[in-house]
């Protein structure tokens, strides 16, 4: 059964069929990312052991940073028509490339969408030592309290 109005993603999961097409902009973007990452695995084993590899492991982060953004989008079945290819290179892209677990990462992600930004339901808003909440500040002690008033100078640069 194919439903014919856009749905949520987090609805995609509940066992609802989503129609959807496969933007062309994916193959423009994987390809090119998995090329330059094979690229950047040569140059660093040519260069040996050098500080100029410190630059070639920050590319690399940021294309793995790419195949991760194209492994979220897979999990919400934006890539292919096909469940099944979805999952294959969602698997792909998180699994093998980026080293997070696809099956766990879809289970949670899915539960953010269906509760987001509710305190004790989205687990995004439970990673410790972190706040995300007033309430969550309220109850740290210690060290962690320290930490909680000045964790927004530890994420940004600004």
């Amino acid at each position: 059964m194919t439903v014919a109005v856009r749905t949520p993603s987090c609805l995609a999961w509940s066992g609802a069929r989503v129609s959807s097409t496969a933007s062309p902009g994916y193959a423009t973007r994987i390809g090119p990312v998995q090329g330059c990452l094979g690229v950047l695995g040569v140059v660093f084993v040519r260069l040996g052991p050098s500080w100029w590899q410190t630059a070639v492991a920050a590319a690399v982060a940021m294309l793995l940073g790419q195949l991760a953004f194209v492994g979220h989008d897979a999990g919400h079945r934006q890539v292919f028509r096909s469940r099944w290819a979805n999952e294959m290179l969602g698997f792909v892209c998180a699994n093998l490339l980026t080293g997070i677990s696809y099956g766990w990462w879809v289970d949670k992600h899915n539960r953010h969408h269906v509760h987001p930004n509710t305190e004790g339901r989205d687990p995004d808003l439970m990673v410790a030592p972190l706040s995300f909440t007033p309430g969550q500040a309220a109850t740290q002690r210690g060290l962690r309290a320290l930490f909680v008033r000045h964790q927004g100078h530890c994420s940004s640069p600004c």
